[in-house]
């Protein structure tokens, strides 16, 4: 729960944020105006609704005053003075921005009707741990690690309790308003080096079906395979036992993590198309690799696209997600150029070009915030390849990755509508979170029904 000590949290961060898995670069003075230019318009809208700042922040109307402050540091004389003192990330874009319409943040109902709604929000890569479990002794790097992506707040007596399955369910589901999350882990050879071990990863799933109304699940799992440890064999018979439990959505592998700092490639012969076929054979057609974003004693050679977009092309009824579409970031993106394109999302173009991967095929780029795209061979600039909506709001615990309005293929394979099908999402899945007072009151529009618990028969 929240402390009520803590600073006032914003609705939005503005600034470099992280995907769960690197602390991001410092905020900007640029983002600090912003910060207290929100706060501040909170300050005076929330006096003037007699709510205090906390739980107007809470509300539509924080959202606005958030939305607001962007707009003024787009023009304010401030704004642009922290810009050209700050990091160069701050300087104004080449072109001109949009800006946000939004009502008066003290006009809480015309916020709520401007800025609520029922979307399908789906969180396609979060992450917990289960602190109790044997990779705490038998995997150091790993928990150095998680530790090394927790705030400072979280210097508690055990900082790995802020980030286990409690907090999950309620920063996941109670306090954001995620529909379906997609649960997966960290670099792991098995249950005694996982964080959360895919049993523990079903009991998340379990838990949380518990307190919905029935319907389809809340939670979909990865399970997360490394087939360069041990004997191959074992690792296909896991694979059987793992998909005739019901519970797994997608497979999941880190290349260029393994023993004695070796990777491997998804389209080898010896290792990687045995634990493709095998997947396509058990029909989990939906296959997921961290490309890029250097982890723990990673191994550059296989941390690229290329074998993910090679194995695309064997296996056309599978899908293929590129998780941080291998963004690096120790390298700058710039124009795509395929003579120079050996590193980042340049590479992942790279490779559906030599691979003769067409636009909307069965390969998904997911980078940590970016839009993966380029221009067209006409040059009219239309998006190819892999596109993301830009992250949500975080809560303040849960490590996770980005909140998008997407359809992906282990989310249509479970019978969930798209984006585009709103009006059909089953009434179990309309679920929200924490409603913190009555509408008009400063609080969050009430847009879909919260979990709550379901007594047992």
């Amino acid at each position: 729960m929240e402390d009520p000590d803590d600073p006032a949290p914003l609705p939005l961060l503005p600034g470099p944020v992280s995907n769960g898995e690197f602390v991001p670069a410092p905020a900007t003075e640029t983002d600090a105006w912003i910060a207290r230019e929100t706060l501040e318009q909170a300050e005076i809208a929330a006096r003037r609704l007699g709510v205090d700042r906390r739980r107007f922040l809470q509300s539509a109307g924080g959202v606005a005053a958030m939305l607001t402050a962007f707009n003024l540091a787009a023009c304010s004389s401030a704004a642009k003075r922290a810009r050209a003192a700050g990091h160069p990330s701050a300087a104004p874009s080449s072109s001109p921005g949009g800006s946000f319409v939004v009502p008066s943040p003290s006009e809480t109902e015309a916020c709520a009707q401007a800025l609520g709604g029922s979307e399908f929000i789906f969180d396609i890569h979060t992450h917990h741990v289960m602190p109790d479990r044997p990779w705490r002794q038998n995997a150091p790097d790993t928990v150095q690690l998680v530790l090394g992506m927790l705030p400072a707040e979280h210097s508690v007596t055990d900082p790995l309790a802020s980030v286990n399955r409690a907090a999950y369910v309620h920063d996941m589901f109670m306090a954001s308003d995620t529909t379906v999350a997609l649960l997966t882990d960290v670099p792991n050879s098995g249950a005694s080096n996982a964080p959360i071990p895919f049993v523990d990863a079903v009991g998340t799933q379990e838990m949380v079906a518990q307190l919905a109304h029935g319907g389809a699940s809340r939670v979909l799992l990865h399970d997360v395979i490394a087939p360069n440890f041990g004997r191959l064999s074992s690792q296909l018979d896991d694979m059987n036992a793992k998909v005739a439990g019901g519970h797994v959505a997608a497979f999941k592998v880190y290349t260029a993590w393994g023993p004695n700092g070796q990777g491997f490639d998804v389209d080898d012969p010896k290792i990687g198309l045995p634990v493709l076929q095998r997947a396509h054979d058990l029909g989990i057609k939906v296959f997921c690799s961290h490309k890029g974003l250097p982890l723990m004693r990673f191994d550059a050679a296989h941390n690229g696209p290329r074998d993910m977009v090679a194995a695309a092309k064997i296996f056309p009824d599978m899908q293929f997600v590129i998780f941080h579409a291998a963004w690096d970031p120790n390298y700058r993106e710039g124009p795509y150029d395929p003579a120079n394109a050996a590193i980042g999302i340049n590479s992942l173009l790279k490779a559906l070009d030599d691979h003769g991967v067409k636009p909307n095929s069965n390969v998904l780029g997911r980078p940590r915030h970016h839009l993966a795209h380029r221009s067209d061979r006409s040059g009219s600039g239309r998006p190819r390849h892999g596109q993301v909506a830009q992250p949500g709001r975080r809560g303040p615990r849960a490590l996770g990755h980005g909140r998008h309005l997407v359809r992906l293929t282990a989310a249509a394979d479970h019978g969930l509508p798209g984006v585009s099908d709103q009006r059909r999402i089953p009434g179990a899945l309309r679920l929200s979170g924490a409603h913190r007072g009555p509408q008009g009151q400063g609080a969050r529009p009430q847009r879909r029904e919260p979990l709550r618990h379901r007594r047992p028969r």
